[in-house]
Parts: C-alpha cells; structure tokens; sequence
C-alpha cells in the first residue's frame, strides 16, 4: 500500500531523508511491520473515501445541471413572462420527471428527448405514434 504524506513526514521526523522516507524500501518496511488487520482497515477507509469522492462528484454534477434548468427557467420567465396555465405547467414537470427517468436508466441525447417529448404529446391530447 502506497505511504501517505503523513506517514512520509513521520519517517522523516524519525530521520530518514526525504528519498530514503519515499523509497520502495520504506515503504515495504512499513508494510511489513503493519498487522494484517490495520492493512485491512486501511485498505476499506480508502475504498470508502473513493466511493465518497464518486457520490460528491455525481452531486456536484447533479447541482450543476440543476442550477442550469433553474437559470433557464428564470430566463425563460423574464423573456416569455410567467407561466400560468396548470396544464403547461404539468407538462414542463412531467418532461423534465421523464428526462430525469430516461438519464438514470442510461438513454441519453436525442433519444432521451424524442421519448420524453412523445409521452409529452400524448399527455396534452395528441397520439402517440404507432412502433412497428
């Protein structure tokens, strides 16, 4: 298991140089002196940190997208005015729910959209054309 700067730093403290404290042999000395446990323990805190990492990237990401359709909105809303007939609403929501659908279940781009907008069509009173 790689060294961690913490652990570099107290080899240094302890006397070795910086070469010495970074080298292949420390780190395979501290390795070895380190029970099997501890390297267990180590080895789940770092599979969890990473898992961290992904989940505050996907947030971090999920709030970009986020804060992009609320600008569009506000935008929208300053150049259109607002909207308020309940049924546009509705569907506004109801396109933006499928789209949200379609990406957690891997659809993406056009085909995402084409399907959205199709139930959309047909949830204000056009039909859905027939597949084949």
């Amino acid at each position: 298991m790689k060294l961690s700067n913490d652990m570099i730093m107290r080899l240094m403290a302890a006397g070795l140089t910086k070469a010495q404290a970074t080298s292949t042999a420390a780190e395979v000395a501290v390795n070895l002196f380190m029970p099997d446990d501890g390297k267990a323990l180590m080895a789940e805190a770092k599979k969890q940190v990473d898992e961290m990492r992904q989940q505050a990237f996907t947030i971090k990401r999920d709030i970009a997208n986020f804060s992009e359709t609320l600008k569009a909105i506000v935008e929208a809303k300053d150049k259109y005015g607002q909207i308020t007939d309940e049924r546009a609403i509705q569907a506004i929501a109801l396109y933006g729910a499928l789209l949200q659908i379609n990406e957690r279940q891997g659809v993406e781009g056009d085909e995402s959209a084409k399907s959205a907008g199709y139930i959309v069509y047909a949830y204000l009173g056009g039909q859905a054309r027939q597949i084949e």
